[in-house]
């Protein structure tokens, strides 16, 4: 399981540099032709391309039961002829209204996001390109979301737990948290890192009888996998 849930940290932690300083730039993840781009500006996250067909907009139609399967790829080759986007021409059939449309294009570029955070692969970053945003979230927002909802504990547990095992001495780099959206448990433990007390402290206070201790195992190991404590 942890092998299949395995963070890309080069790829968290270089989106995460890029919101520290509010900059803009493609972050991109390859696997042999396979790849995958998150577009970042001003230190947020609001594009994502990809080469991989089940990345496609037309799948997650497909999977949601918004698009008969039939009509995939007959859709597909006709806004290849007529030179239009494959959502551009599903407004122009009716199958989807311009708000329908925008809001599948946020989630696939959500998507494809949190699939780059759990893709191996090399990773690099290149100069900002242009595209059209779909949406606009703090990756820190992605990360810690992503961690909290989604990832198996033992997962989270064993970053955390590498943590422990090589401590470091930096300060925390508490500014990758902007715009976080942080609920009020992960908040409190921000402030006991700001406020100088070590991430050893601060795991060790995290009480394993109480309902609370995931959340707060899978919150700082989130904030491992963005660098907040040294690395990347």
């Amino acid at each position: 399981m942890l092998e299949k849930f395995q963070v890309n940290l080069d790829f968290v932690r270089a989106s995460a540099l890029l919101l520290e300083g509010s900059g803009s730039g493609r972050v991109i993840v390859s696997v042999g032709d396979a790849q995958r781009t998150a577009h970042v500006v001003r230190g947020h996250f609001v594009h994502a391309t990809s080469n991989l067909p089940t990345d496609r907009i037309g799948d997650l139609l497909v999977e949601e039961r918004r698009l008969d399967p039939d009509l995939l790829e007959p859709i597909a080759a006709e806004a290849e002829r007529l030179g239009l986007l494959f959502g551009d021409l599903l407004i122009i059939d009716g199958l989807l209204t311009p708000v329908e449309l925008a809001e599948f294009l946020e989630r696939q570029a959500l998507a494809r996001f949190e699939r780059m955070m759990l893709m191996k692969g090399a990773v690099r970053v290149e100069g900002a390109a242009p595209g059209r945003p779909t949406t606009r979230r703090s990756v820190a927002e992605l990360v810690t979301g992503l961690f909290r909802e989604k990832l198996p504990f033992e997962a989270a547990e064993s970053l955390a737990l590498e943590r422990l095992r090589n401590p470091g001495s930096t300060l925390p780099r508490m500014k990758r948290l902007r715009d976080a959206n942080l609920h009020d448990a992960e908040r409190a433990l921000c402030k006991q890192l700001d406020g100088g007390m070590s991430f050893q402290k601060v795991f060790d206070g995290l009480d394993p009888a109480v309902e609370g201790f995931q959340r707060g195992v899978r919150f700082l190991a989130a904030l491992e996998a963005l660098g907040v404590f040294g690395g990347t």
